[in-house]
Order: structure tokens, then sequence, then C-alpha cells
């Protein structure tokens, strides 16, 4: 599991570091205001402030032993390779840093160089964000070598550097070896499939007790089909510590995409799926049902039990193929999103998922897609409210959120969800809030049953509880002038 990191957050005030480069004054006001806080403050967000070369030198040689500062932001400053090296060589020797970010600085091959000599020393820094930079594979390599002997580093990030195969590559060999890395972006870089399958052998190599990655980023690289087959290795083989993967803009197609969703029905630790805007499709009419992505996926909800996330959205997914997902979402237990925007939905498949949604306890949001027909009247005469039995009630959480046709439904006692929610002690933050919120108007309607109001139901019985009875009498105080 991901543990707790430092995050790198622009939280700073621009006044607090005033910085007019034409001004030697104001260079001098800045750097003694940054060097001051640095014994005084954990946390520095220098970035955007114009540091130029000479001051960030000084921040170097006072962060070497400096023993306060723990989180460092550099990003988008002026100043040069020289800086940088110098930089780097205080990260080495520092005790204490744990986040460094150096986004968008310039810093090429030689720079990275540096860097990864830093990690190779330091045994604290826990994030390391070189992001939007041009280290390329040289640079890449010089990272990967700072990894193996680093047993610190939790989160890489390498977003938009100008990395191949080749520096993607070292980084694989180095993660056969490393222990502690839980989070590599790579996004946004030149990787083909090439470097998809070294990562995919490092996952596979790697010993899983001492693996801890938990999420890989390779968003919009060219990783075609052949570096899918390789991840769908490593979900069936169910030897790494994966739980979150996004090939978004990838470029995969129906038979790589297939490879995982097959993948899925062995594997037991991935939690997200992220493979939106790729190639694939369902759009054939005269697919077989093998050949189709959405029933290779169907097929992988009903054995998988740990999925959460399914992100699909933005690929040519027909009608049959969406009501065949929405079906399977009857019997799988885990999955909370599903993702099928600018997917063919049509009223059947529509049907489906609100009844899925509506069975389903543990799914909270089913992002839909475009609606050809929508008809809520056909709708709620389908959804039979009253097969529910109280602990599915109880446990309904976020059923009714956002589907509001479903929150007006009465069942044959004529009782409305709220009624059901206050007489069977649903706790407000655990779905009482979002079933009135997908219906004010129930506030007002009295239980035939029983006459009672929904507050009165919240409070009568051994299930009462008190804050609900406060939650809706705050939202409609007026129904006390009934009585």
């Amino acid at each position: 599991m991901m543990t707790n990191q430092p995050q790198l957050k622009d939280q700073y005030n621009d006044n607090d570091y005033h910085n007019d480069s034409e001004d030697d004054s104001h260079n001098e006001t800045l750097l003694t205001k940054i060097l001051k806080d640095m014994e005084l403050q954990e946390n520095l967000h220098l970035d955007k402030k114009g540091i130029q070369t000479q001051d960030a030198i000084e921040i170097a040689s006072v962060l070497m032993y400096n023993e306060k500062v723990k989180q460092l932001e550099l990003g988008q400053n002026m100043f040069d390779s020289k800086a940088t090296f110098s930089l780097a060589k205080a990260i080495g020797l520092n005790k204490t840093l744990e986040a460094v970010s150096f986004y968008w600085n310039n810093i090429d091959c030689k720079c990275a160089t540096a860097l990864g000599k830093a990690l190779q020393q330091n045994m604290t820094l826990r994030v390391l964000d070189l992001s939007e930079n041009d280290i390329g594979d040289y640079g890449a390599q010089s990272v990967a070598v700072g990894l193996k002997d680093n047993s610190s580093l939790q989160e890489l990030n390498l977003k938009f550097n100008g990395i191949g195969d080749y520096g993607t590559q070292a980084i694989a060999k180095a993660l056969q070896v490393n222990t502690c890395l839980q989070t590599l972006n790579l996004e946004l870089n030149d990787i083909g499939p090439i470097g998809a399958q070294a990562l995919g052998e490092a996952l596979l190599n790697h010993d899983t007790k001492n693996s801890k990655l938990a999420k890989i980023n390779l968003e919009s690289n060219k990783i075609t089909c052949e570096g899918a087959y390789a991840f769908a290795k490593v979900l069936s083989a169910n030897k790494s510590s994966l739980q979150i993967l996004i090939l978004n803009r990838c470029n995969i197609d129906n038979s790589g995409t297939i490879a995982i969703a097959k993948a899925l029905k062995h594997n037991s630790t991935l939690k997200e799926l992220y493979m939106n805007c790729n190639v694939f499709h369902d759009s054939s009419a005269t697919m077989k049902d093998d050949d189709k992505v959405t029933d290779n996926f169907a097929m992988a909800l009903e054995t998988n039990k740990c999925l959460e996330i399914l992100d699909i959205e933005w690929n040519d997914i027909d009608e049959a193929g969406t009501k065949a997902l929405a079906q399977r979402l009857f019997t799988n237990s885990t999955l909370k999103q599903m993702r099928m925007k600018k997917s063919k939905i049509g009223y059947e498949t529509e049907k489906a998922m609100n009844m899925a949604h509506f069975y389903t306890q543990d799914i909270h949001h089913v992002a839909r897609g475009i609606v050809k027909k929508h008809d809520y009247n056909e709708l709620v005469n389908n959804l039979n409210f009253h097969k529910l039995s109280d602990h599915e009630t109880k446990n309904m959480k976020t059923t009714f959120w956002g589907w509001k046709a479903t929150s007006r439904l009465v069942d044959e006692r004529n009782r409305l969800p709220l009624h059901h929610a206050a007489e069977t002690g649903l706790k407000w933050k655990e779905g009482a809030q979002q079933i009135l919120q997908a219906n004010y108007a129930a506030l007002s309607v009295i239980d035939d049953e029983t006459g009672l109001c929904p507050f009165m139901l919240a409070g009568a019985g051994p299930k009462s509880d008190l804050n609900v009875v406060y939650e809706l009498l705050q939202c409609n105080p007026g129904v006390m002038n009934w009585w």
C-alpha cells in the first residue's frame, strides 16, 4: 500500500518573496528572506520567484547542512545548470529533505547526472519532481543509476522529459532492484512498445515481497498493443504490487485492450485502470463476442474482486457493449466507478445501468455516455424499490445521488426512499444526505403507513438517529407548524 507522502503544493503568498531582477536591492531582499526562512520553516514554496543563478547557489550552500527544511519547491525559476549542480550536491549531503521539485527548469541530461548522484547519497528524500524538463534518455539513465542505490524515494515524476525507450529500459532495470519507489510518472514522453515491455519485465522479475511500486502513469506514450501485452502479463501473473495503471492515449487497439481485460480475471491487486482515448472499438456488427472489448471486460467483472475504477471513456463503444457491461454490475461488488463518456448508450442500457446502480450497494457513480433515448417514466415503472431489504437500504450509501427519478420512486406501500432511510437508521454522512439532496420535496411527504414525516421516522423506534432528525428539521423547519 502507498503511504502518505509530502505533497508539493503552491501555498505561498507571492508578496512574501518579492523580486525585481533589475533591482539588486530587491534581489538581496529576496535572498535574505529565503535564507532566514530556511532556518524557521519546514516547507519552502519558491517556485516562480525568478530566482537567478547566484541566489540559487547561495541557497544550495545553506541547504547542504540545513536541518529544518523538509519540502523545497523550486519550479519555474531562472537559474542555470551551474546552480542546479550546486543544489544537487546540497541535496546529496542534506539529512532532512523529504520532497524537492525542479519542474520546468530547463534541466538537461548533465544536470540529471548530478541529481542521480544525489539520489545515491541522500537517504531521506521521498518525492522528486523533475517534470517538464529535458533530461532525455541519457538523463533518465543517470536517474536510474541513482534509483538502484536509493532506499527512500517513494515518488518520481519524470513527466514530459523527452524520454524514449532507452531511458525507460534503464529505469526498468533499476526497478528490478529498487525496494522503495511507489509512484512512477512517465506521462507525455516518447516511450514506445520496447520501453513498456521493459517495464513489464521489471515488474515480473522483481521479488513481490520487496516491490512497492503501486502506480505507473504512461499516459500519452505510444506503447501500442505490444506494450499493453506486457502489462497484461504482469496483471495475469499477480506478482506485482501494482494498484493503479494509467494507459490513456497510448494508441492501444482491440487486441491489446482485450489482453488486459482477460488479465483482470486473474488479477487481485489492481484497483484503478485508465484506458480512455485509445483506438479500440466495438462498432463492427460482424465482430464476434470474443473480439469485443466490452464483452471481455464484462466477463472480467464477473470474477474480479478488487477493481474499483474502470475508465474507458472516449473510445468507439456501441450500445450492445455498454449494455453488456451494465448487466455485469449486478454481480460485481467492488467496482465503484465505470467511466464511459462518449460511448453509445440507448434507453435499454440506461435502464440496466440504473437498475445495477440501484441494487449494487458499492456502486456510487456510473458515468453516463450519450443517451439516444431517455424515458424516466418507464424507468420508474421498471424499478421495484420494495425489493430492497432493511440491510440493503441501510447500505445504499450514495445509490440515489444524481438519479432524481429514483429518489422520487415509491414502493408498493407508497413509501419514498427518504422514508426508508429515516426508518432504517441510515446515517447522515453514509447516504441519508445524498438521498435528500436528490429529492428535497420528500421532506414534506407524510408516510401513509405511520402518518409521520421523515424527521419523525428518523427519531422513532430502536434505530433512531438524533443527528438525522436534526439535519432533516434544519432543512425544513416549517414542518413543525403542521402540528
